[in-house]
């Protein structure tokens, strides 16, 4: 992720460098963070802090503009700072947390300015979720979420691309329904892709996430 003096944002490719994709803001940008995926396309986003006043998350695929929040700081240098915060309000999503030239500060819940609000039985998905890991790419450590809607016997494991078993968090253990996380060190891994399986009650969902060193 690329900010830019030319009034446009990009995404660049690791792999060579080229533009994957680029948002023009009509303005540069300060700074701008990966934020765990918003939109549920199972692809991480992106916030993004503007000179122009304006905090922009967009979509990881191709920089379309999800969100935007005004910071109203009546000051030159804009919206300055964006950073992603961890589940405050037990949405289910990391939140954005934006800082303006004026001082200014918000944090938005999950990209979005609540207006209903949702009691915890409400907020729990049917079955369970496993979601994608953060941050990704990572090194060394990352974090597993997953959310539970009932007390569940859960299996946490994680391979490797040759189907070798790297670790196993959690081995039919009965854990409460909610939000749950466990922190993956990879210190002593090498680099690459590398596949996390949650099994409950005999299903299963997988992710991929990769360590890059």
């Amino acid at each position: 992720m690329v900010s830019s003096f030319d009034n446009n944002f990009y995404c660049l490719s690791g792999a060579d460098g080229s533009v994957v994709w680029s948002r023009f803001f009509g303005n540069f940008s300060w700074s701008a963070e990966i934020i765990p995926d918003l939109n549920q396309d199972d692809i991480d986003d992106v916030i993004v802090a503007c000179r122009n006043d304006i905090l922009y998350a967009l979509n990881g695929i191709n920089g379309e503009i999800l969100l935007q929040y005004t910071m109203n700081s009546g000051e030159l240098q804009g919206a300055t700072i964006a950073f992603t915060l961890p589940d405050m309000d037990n949405s289910n999503s990391f939140e954005i947390l934006g800082a303006a030239d004026g001082g200014q500060i918000v944090a938005l819940s999950g990209g979005q300015i609540p207006t209903t609000s949702i009691s915890p039985a409400e907020s729990l998905p049917q079955g369970f979720t496993l979601h994608q890991n953060y941050p990704n790419p990572f090194n060394p450590a990352t974090t597993l979420r997953f959310t539970l809607s009932k007390s569940s016997q859960v299996t946490l494991r994680i391979y490797d691309t040759l189907g070798r078993e790297v670790a196993i968090p959690y081995r039919n253990k009965v854990m409460a329904a909610g939000r749950h996380e466990w922190t993956f060190d990879a210190a002593k891994l090498s680099s690459g892709i590398y596949v996390y399986t949650l099994e409950v009650d005999n299903i299963s969902q997988t992710r991929k996430m990769i360590l890059m060193k």
